[in-house]
């Protein structure tokens, strides 16, 4: 029988690093055994690509990688949350000690008498300033609170007993406004001991004020002895507020909160990918701000930056693009809108941080990559808002979601060694003088590629 001369084309493992166009899994062994002598045939035996899907899974795929979409990313997710510390309004309204001079002049009651002392005028200071500087409480709601109150009196009253003395506290309803409407009152278990009457929900109303003015109502049962008051005759009051349970004030708080944290990045590019240097294109951070704190508060990012721990001195630094000046700066400003009406919440989304803002695309320019990003930001409060509250339960919640695209810029290189498989062709083609084998190079990089390609000998006998 006649040779045939005829030629082969093989097109085996391409190289197509970071494209967006993935095909189903490559087996070259998988191939037509029908085959028909020509002698102008040209027989391709394999065709094959190999895409950057094809690499992560040779190599294992990292968790939260995402392929669900037109490219390959890394994505993740987490949120923060930030709790303003409740106010202390406990220590805000000071203790009350009062001495109350029963009357100017001696009097006696007789028997089975009551003693009624005309009202006493007295102050309820309510020292704002202890909260911290430059606050100011308009009004405040109080779901609960508990007065506490010690009575003692001077030696010629303690015939009397400590239970038949009544202290009432009268407050204008415009002040001080207790929702039941029964203004609060005493009877003390006897003399130097603190009792406690609990208000249940009231509203202060203070307008800038710190002083509420209020009467003290004095009155003594009835005793089966004459009973001798004189201007020596004294009751010392000492009142003061525990528990105070506030749902919300009204006012103006002063905020000025400077946080420093580190975020640990949870993937390990070189772990997955050793004798390689991706400097990844375009990571994206987009950042949502959600607020519940009745009042503007100016967020400033000082700075984000990112390094790896064992070589933190270096440190890449993002810079902010203003769209107002066209400037650069290592911080930005941003102003949290807070909401007007208790119990909602308002969001705030961020200018994505990206490669324009932000620069983010030089995270990974350096080696060895980057796992830590440490970040500061400065939480002041805006003063030219008029209408401000705040809850025990006012908080901040910052949602972050970072895009870490496979999307690779100049300068990356990945190393993939592999081998193409023994064809098994068989003895089919045992006539065949000589065969091409023809590489088709698939490059979706917008930067050029280089293919090596190196010939080992196969084992197999008489190859």
């Amino acid at each position: 029988m006649k040779r045939k001369n005829f030629q082969f084309y093989i097109f085996p493992v391409l190289i197509c690093l970071f494209t967006v166009s993935c095909l189903s899994d490559v087996d070259l062994i998988n191939f037509s055994k029908d085959i028909k002598l020509d002698e102008s045939l040209v027989l391709p035996i394999g065709d094959a690509k190999v895409t950057i899907k094809d690499i992560l899974n040779k190599y294992g795929l990292p968790q939260d990688i995402d392929t669900t979409n037109t490219e390959i990313s890394y994505v993740n997710s987490f949120s923060g949350e930030f709790k303003f510390d409740n106010l202390n309004f406990r220590d805000s309204i000071e203790p009350l000690e009062k001495t109350i001079i029963l009357s100017p002049i001696t009097l006696i009651f007789p028997p089975n008498f009551p003693v009624s002392i005309p009202l006493i005028d007295a102050d309820l200071t309510f020292n704002a300033n202890a909260i911290g500087d430059e606050n100011r409480v308009d009004r405040l709601i109080v779901n609960s609170s508990i007065l506490n109150v010690k009575v003692d009196v001077s030696p010629d009253l303690m015939a009397v007993p400590a239970s038949s003395i009544k202290i009432e506290f009268v407050f204008a309803d415009a002040d001080l406004h207790i929702e039941t409407g029964i203004m609060p009152s005493i009877r003390p278990t006897g003399y130097g001991a603190i009792g406690q009457i609990s208000l249940g929900s009231f509203t202060v109303n203070l307008t800038g004020r710190k002083i509420i003015p209020f009467k003290i109502k004095v009155s003594i049962d009835p005793q089966s002895m004459p009973v001798i008051i004189s201007p020596t005759s004294l009751i010392k009051l000492n009142v003061s507020f525990s528990d105070v349970n506030y749902k919300v004030a009204y006012g103006y708080f002063k905020m000025n909160f400077d946080i420093e944290k580190k975020y640990d990045i949870p993937i390990d590019l070189s772990s997955f990918f050793p004798n390689s240097h991706f400097k990844l294109a375009n990571p994206t951070i987009d950042v949502t701000a959600t607020s519940n704190v009745g009042e503007d508060l100016n967020v400033n990012i000082d700075y984000v930056k990112s390094y790896n721990s064992a070589y933190p001195d270096n440190v890449y630094q993002a810079m902010f693009y203003d769209p107002v000046s066209k400037t650069t700066s290592k911080s930005l400003l941003q102003t949290v809108i807070g909401p007007t009406i208790l119990g909602e919440w308002t969001t705030k989304s961020y200018n994505q941080l990206n490669d324009k803002n932000g620069e983010t695309g030089n995270i990974f320019n350096n080696l060895p990559y980057p796992n830590t990003i440490k970040y500061r930001y400065i939480v002041t409060s805006d003063p030219l808002r008029l209408l401000n509250f705040i809850t025990p339960e006012s908080k901040i919640k910052v949602d972050i979601h970072a895009r870490i695209p496979f999307s690779a810029k100049g300068g990356s290189f990945f190393n993939l060694t592999d081998t193409i498989h023994n064809l098994n062709i068989g003895t089919t083609l045992d006539n065949v003088d000589s065969a091409f084998l023809v590489i088709k190079i698939y490059n979706g990089l917008p930067v050029k590629a280089i293919y090596r390609m190196t010939y080992w000998k196969s084992e197999q006998p008489n190859d």
